[in-house]
């Protein structure tokens, strides 16, 4: 179950996830099903705000 996730997005929208278990180190996802509802929500909210920065502008 990932507590942390860190997505790594580039101007190219090729992105690395990486998540972290309970007690575990940030290690690169495979696959994304490997990650927990709650880490999919936190991905998806990490790209959310990378998009909205970085390529819309806002702030």
């Amino acid at each position: 179950m990932a507590q942390r996730v860190v997505v790594r997005q580039n101007i190219d929208f090729e992105a690395e996830f990486l998540a972290q278990a309970e007690k575990g180190e940030l290690r690169i996802v495979e696959n994304i099903r490997d990650i927990d509802p709650y880490g999919m929500l936190l991905a998806g909210l990490g790209v959310k705000t990378w998009l909205e920065k970085e390529v819309l502008g806002k702030k």
